[in-house]
């Protein structure tokens, strides 16, 4: 029982860690742009910003990975579990104006949740529905580099426990 709860309290502190970091060594400022609704301001901050993006999902990936690898279950459960939550307040809040104390909510959600894969969004089409698509896609595609990375992490433990019994 203490182990599962260390294992928790760690998923959640990288998931803190990572999408803070994220945001707060962003030179491009994604959020920034995220709250103003795209690049067209700072053109030439794009690629600075997909770097971030970049850096941010392969992150998640190596952390999956490595626990795939420890087969640590539970990681699927609190991965799912952090993107959801995470995605029922933002696209709640999306649908809804953020009014009032619900701002208090919304806003840091976003920054935890939204801002750090903000940088893909210069190749999404816009479209009248876009801040939906918008929080849709970051949330699969962060959620996707968890689990695929968890995926791998576990393929390559069968692996090498297969390639060992072999020899």
């Amino acid at each position: 029982m203490i182990i599962k709860s260390r294992l928790i309290i760690i998923h959640i502190m990288f998931a803190l860690i990572i999408s803070t970091s994220a945001v707060m060594f962003d030179k491009s400022n994604l959020f920034w742009a995220f709250y103003i609704g795209g690049w067209t301001a700072a053109p030439n901050k794009i690629f600075e910003g997909l770097l971030v993006t970049v850096v941010f999902l392969i992150a998640w990936l190596l952390y999956g990975t490595i626990m795939g690898y420890t087969k640590e279950k539970g990681f699927m459960k609190f991965v799912s579990l952090y993107w959801g939550i995470g995605g029922s307040i933002c696209l709640t809040a999306v649908l809804m104006a953020p009014i009032g104390k619900f701002a208090i909510i919304a806003i840091p959600a976003f920054l935890l949740f939204l801002v750090p894969t903000y940088g893909l969004t210069y190749f999404y089409a816009a479209s009248s529905n876009f801040n939906n698509q918008l929080v849709i896609i970051c949330l699969i595609l962060s959620w996707s580099a968890g689990a695929i990375g968890y995926l791998l992490g576990y393929q390559l433990k069968k692996l090498r426990v297969s390639t060992l019994s072999d020899k």
